[in-house]
C-alpha cells in the first residue's frame, strides 16, 4: 500500500455468533489509485479487527465510475475452523485454506451435471429441440425417466430421424427406386 494512503470505513456492522462471525459493508477510498488488492484489504481488517489475517473473507468489491472509491463485503470470523466450517470452498481455495480438487475434464462432463429430469411431451415422446432429443429416445428406449450416466449408444440424428419414420409408416425401403414418372 505505498502508492498512496489507503481509507476503510466499515458500516451496516452485524455480529453474526450463529456463524462466528461479524459481517459488514466495507468502503475503502484510494483516491490516487486504481484501486486496492484483495490481501491488503484482508491485512487491514485483520489490523483492525485484532483477528488472524486466515479469518477474514472479502469478496464483492465494486470500483465506482471515476475510481477512488470501492464497496464491497467483509466478512471476520472469530478463529479460522469457522471460517473453513462455513466459508464456500471456492473462497477457501482463493485464500489458501483447501486445497483444489483437480478432475479430468471428461469426468466432469459425465456427472451429476448431466442428470436431466425429462418431463413435458418431449420428453415422452422424444420430439423436443436437438439437445433433448437424445433423452427423449433413451426414455423411451429404456423406460429411465432420469438421466443418471451418459448414453454411449444413444442414436444419431440420422437414426432418430428414421426411426419416426418407421413410426409414423413413411419410412422409405433400401431398395425402392426415387419415384420420376414412372414408364
Amino acid at each position: 500500500m505505498s502508492e498512496g494512503q489507503v481509507t476503510l470505513r466499515t458500516r451496516k456492522f452485524i455480529r453474526n455468533p450463529l456463524l462466528g462471525r461479524k459481517q459488514m459493508v466495507v468502503d475503502v477510498l484510494h483516491p490516487n489509485r486504481a484501486n486496492v488488492s484483495k490481501d491488503d484489504l484482508r491485512d487491514k481488517l485483520a489490523e483492525l479487527y485484532k483477528a488472524p489475517k486466515d479469518a477474514v473473507s472479502v469478496f464483492g468489491l465494486r470500483t465506482q465510475y471515476g475510481g477512488g472509491k470501492t464497496t464491497g463485503f467483509a466478512l471476520v470470523y472469530e478463529s479460522t475452523e469457522s471460517m473453513k466450517k462455513f466459508e464456500p470452498r471456492y473462497r477457501l481455495i482463493r485464500y489458501g485454506l483447501a486445497t483444489k480438487i483437480e478432475k479430468a475434464s471428461r469426468q466432469q462432463r459425465t456427472s451429476i451435471m448431466f442428470i436431466v429430469i425429462v418431463s413435458g411431451r418431449e420428453g415422452r415422446h422424444g420430439q423436443g429441440k436437438d439437445r433433448w432429443a437424445n433423452i427423449g429416445w433413451m426414455e423411451y428406449e429404456t423406460g429411465q425417466t432420469r438421466r443418471t450416466k451418459p448414453v454411449t449408444d444413444a442414436p444419431t440424428g440420422k437414426q432418430r430421424k428414421n426411426r419416426s419414420k418407421e413410426f409414423r409408416g413413411t419410412a422409405k425401403t433400401k431398395g425402392a427406386k426415387k419415384n420420376k414418372k414412372d414408364k
